[in-house]
């Protein structure tokens, strides 16, 4: 069973590895909501249940000698909401771009969802990070964004060790 660990900013699950070699921030619009009716003034914000962001990932191969090198780019966005608008404190859209290299793979891996779901996490971290360090000094204070997964489900386990493996974990009988 592969394991994943993190080793140098290297993410490296099993024999494969994706090394970020960039990412920027190359558009960032937050406004505040003034409809927005916070349950408790000052306090750290979080995504409303059933308030829904869209987010778009999109990665190309870079031809060049040695290891491959993909380009990715992730746009998170929250936007108006209709009837549900005075739930969210902030309509904001961000766009994040990277450079990722493939370091080490096995050969039956598929490097583009192979670095689809790792630049995928790399790229949405710099979106979440960049919406909640922006709103920090804003008039609802900070908005935080939950983690994502790019990931089809079932495709991650964690094992009895407690480490997580990239085999689904193995179906337990009953008695």
């Amino acid at each position: 069973m592969a394991e994943t660990k993190l080793v140098q900013g290297i993410v490296q699950i099993g024999l494969n590895a994706v090394q970020t070699r960039h990412t920027r921030v190359n558009e960032v619009h937050v406004t505040a909501n003034p409809l927005f009716e916070a349950a408790q003034p000052g306090a750290a914000l979080l995504l409303p249940e059933g308030i829904s962001m869209g987010i778009e990932t999109a990665f190309g191969r870079i031809e060049q000698a040695g290891n491959p090198v993909f380009v990715g780019k992730l746009t998170l966005e929250l936007g108006d909401q209709g009837e549900r608008q005075k739930l969210t404190p902030y309509n904001f859209r961000v766009i994040a771009e990277g450079l990722f290299e493939v370091v080490l793979v096995a050969p039956e891996v598929n490097l583009e969802q192979f670095v689809a779901l790792h630049g995928g996490s790399a790229l949405m971290s710099v979106a979440r990070e960049t919406v909640a360090t922006i709103t920090a000094r804003s008039v609802h204070g900070p908005m935080f964004i939950p983690s994502v997964i790019f990931a089809k489900p079932g495709l991650f386990s964690v094992n009895p060790s407690g480490v997580l493996a990239t085999e689904p974990a193995p179906k337990s009988e009953k008695a």
